[in-house]
């Protein structure tokens, strides 16, 4: 049985760099080991499901914040 894991990234909370939510989401959906990926549009919110043990909570946020500079 796999676990996965889940991650909410709040994009608003990215103060200060412009970031449009579609175009992160797709990129995230590219990372190896990201299975889902959800944008709430009201909230500015990803909402992410990764397998751990093919990446980690760090390399996703690595990725968002490469993204949204």
């Amino acid at each position: 049985m796999k676990t996965m894991g889940r991650l909410t990234i709040h994009v608003a909370q990215l103060e200060g760099r412009p970031c449009r939510l579609e175009s992160l989401k797709e990129q995230v959906s590219k990372i190896a080991g990201v299975s889902g990926v959800e944008a709430d549009h009201i909230i500015d919110m990803l909402s992410i499901e990764y397998d751990p043990k093919k990446v980690t909570i760090d390399e996703i946020r690595k990725s968002v914040d490469a993204f949204c500079i």
